[in-house]
């Protein structure tokens, strides 16, 4: 049986990183594969599937998908994600479709993202909507949560297997607005050393909101909130990771 890593072009670089993690620990080779490369893929073989949505034509080969494809294609954007959450009641900022509702919440003094796309990376296509502000069209839009702290967990089969802190880069200055979205070009990093830890119930929703979608493995982004809950932001399929974050998807792979 060989191992494969089959990834979308947006999670290459950490899917590299993990196939390098796993090959160390194997000590036999593990294939990178994209569309060109299904011809390595032989019967029982295993495919961890980082991000790649696409349907491949080497399924019935395989004798143990981690995160199926079909699964990636389902849970692709957030709005798709918040419906799943919703129905599982798995803890998720407040958002709606409908603009009368936006006007509530921006009357009651609350902060709105309005979301032009729910399929990108780093704060993409996101307006913040003041009360002030004019209600700018979008596909949907979320309720602002205030937040003290930010993580990134990673689940893996029911179970927390790491995290880490998001934070402000050191010499980093951002505008109100990039403030509240705490993203890489808006001068937040995620953060291993000098962290507090995520609270209990952090942990819980980070591992019901992966469940929620079926599938085996996530990055999951969430905020402690000022009100003491934990928000689901979202689950990543393709997160980025470094050394130490393939270490522990590659033991959990290979240990299941």
């Amino acid at each position: 049986m060989t191992w494969h890593v089959y990834a979308a072009d947006v999670g290459w670089i950490s899917a590299k990183r993990l196939r390098d993690a796993l090959q160390e620990r194997l000590g036999e080779k593990v294939w990178l594969i994209g569309n060109s490369q299904s011809n390595l893929v032989k019967q029982g073989d295993t495919v961890v599937v980082w991000g790649k949505s696409k349907e491949p034509s080497f399924r019935p080969l395989v004798k143990r998908f981690f995160n199926d494809p079909a699964l990636i294609r389902a849970n692709k954007d957030k709005l798709s994600q918040y419906e799943k959450f919703r129905q599982y009641q798995v803890l998720c900022p407040p958002y709606t479709g409908d603009v009368s509702m936006v006007t509530q919440w921006l009357s009651e003094g609350s902060i709105v993202l309005a979301r032009q796309t729910d399929n990108t990376h780093d704060g993409e296509g996101i307006t913040v909507v003041r009360q002030a502000s004019k209600i700018p069209p979008a596909k949907f839009y979320t309720l602002y949560i205030k937040k003290y702290l930010e993580y990134r967990v990673t689940v893996f089969g029911g179970r927390v297997i790491d995290y880490q802190q998001k934070k402000r880069e050191n010499g980093s200055n951002q505008t109100a607005d990039q403030a509240l979205i705490r993203t890489g070009p808006n001068g937040f990093v995620f953060c291993r050393n000098d962290i507090v830890r995520p609270q209990p119930e952090t942990c819980e929703n980070s591992v019901r909101a992966v469940k929620a979608l079926s599938l085996d493995f996530g990055g999951v982004d969430i905020v402690e909130g000022h009100d003491g809950r934990s928000y689901v932001l979202e689950v990543n399929k393709a997160p980025e990771i470094f050394q130490i974050g393939a270490s522990r998807y590659a033991e959990a792979f290979l240990n299941g």
